[in-house]
């Protein structure tokens, strides 16, 4: 937060980009790699229906709004924002915005899913201290441009990587190869809408369309994944 009080609105937009760039690279490379393109395709619209209907993104930016208002009561503390933003806002986005945008980075990539899965399978984290090298730089950058929103993101983080190890200790015979990698095609489509985002080029509830993941792995499984 200190750091985006000190950088230029022109630079934290920069910084953003470089994320958004990275963020289709890295889902292109995911979708990809599916070997069942219509099922990929036919989980991300059902998958989007159930999480409109369930309203998942208003519910979770709510949720990001009420962390706020939770952490405003503590004496000392307030909301800081970019040089030039409004108090709880970074350029442009809102804490819930925010909340979700780094929720959803932080917890659909791959080494989110492998990681956690590799953990509670196999006792072996080393995928998941990789992943919190590359979130270290990702989550300060995020946050100067993006304002305190991020910082609650952590709380997405422990439940879902968390949730994911309980998981791959549970249904480890379950987790095949071509299961994880369906999941993570349909994780790859979902990374493609989080760069359109903060490449400000198309404005998307990203976080509707998380039911996909589970479409996905179901239907790979039906499939004889």
């Amino acid at each position: 937060m200190l750091l985006g009080r000190k950088i230029s609105r022109a630079l934290q937009e920069l910084l953003l980009g470089a994320l958004g760039l990275s963020s289709l690279l890295i889902g292109i490379r995911l979708a990809v790699e599916t070997r069942h393109m219509p099922l990929v395709i036919g989980s991300l619209i059902l998958g989007g229906v159930v999480g409109h209907l369930l309203r998942i993104e208003q519910l979770l930016e709510s949720f990001g709004e009420w962390l706020k208002s939770l952490v405003a009561h503590v004496p000392g503390f307030r909301v800081m924002a970019p040089a030039g933003s409004p108090p709880t806002e970074g350029a442009g986005f809102s804490v819930g915005k925010a909340f979700v945008t780094a929720s959803l980075i932080f917890c659909v990539g791959p080494l989110t899913i492998m990681g956690s899965l590799q953990d509670g399978a196999a006792g072996d984290p080393t995928l998941l201290y990789t992943k919190s090298a590359l979130d270290g730089p990702c989550s300060m950058v995020l946050t100067a441009g993006m304002g305190f929103g991020v910082v609650f993101s952590a709380a997405s983080v422990l439940t879902v990587q968390g949730s994911l190890t309980l998981v791959g200790r549970f249904f480890q015979d379950f987790l095949t190869q071509p299961i994880r990698t369906e999941v993570l095609a349909a994780g790859g489509l979902l990374t493609i809408a989080i760069g359109l985002e903060l490449l400000r080029i198309k404005k998307l509830p990203t976080a509707n369309f998380l039911p996909a993941l589970l479409f996905a792995g179901v239907g790979a499984w039906l499939l004889g994944g």
